[in-house]
């Protein structure tokens, strides 16, 4: 019952809840009995008389200016963000010594 009116109109749902609850049985089941009940009652929106149906005429899509078969830019080039990475700075790579201090050998910092 929790998602009935996603699936049945909301005056359906609605109606079924009150009839669940005239006969003094406010069972979940019984609601989603009597919404569909109601709602194969009601006519929907397509059936019925079409005379009152509208036709409307979507306007016609603009046209655009054609895409030229080839790009006259030149290609990018990330030859600066190469020679970025390749600059190393002297303070990023830190050495750390053992915490005993006696390390022979002092590890880098990751």
């Amino acid at each position: 019952m929790l998602l009935l009116h996603r699936v049945l109109p909301a005056r359906a749902v609605i109606t079924g809840m009150q009839t669940a609850l005239a006969l003094g049985a406010p069972n979940p089941d019984l609601v989603t009995v009597e919404a569909r009940r109601a709602a194969a009652a009601t006519p929907s929106v397509g059936d019925g008389d079409d005379s009152a149906a509208r036709v409307v005429s979507l306007p016609e899509r603009p046209t655009f200016a054609p895409v030229p078969a080839e790009d006259p830019r030149p290609l990018p080039s990330v030859t600066a963000y190469d020679e970025l990475l390749r600059r190393r700075c002297p303070t990023a790579d830190p050495i750390v010594t053992g915490a005993a201090g006696d390390d022979p050998e002092p590890e880098r910092a990751i």
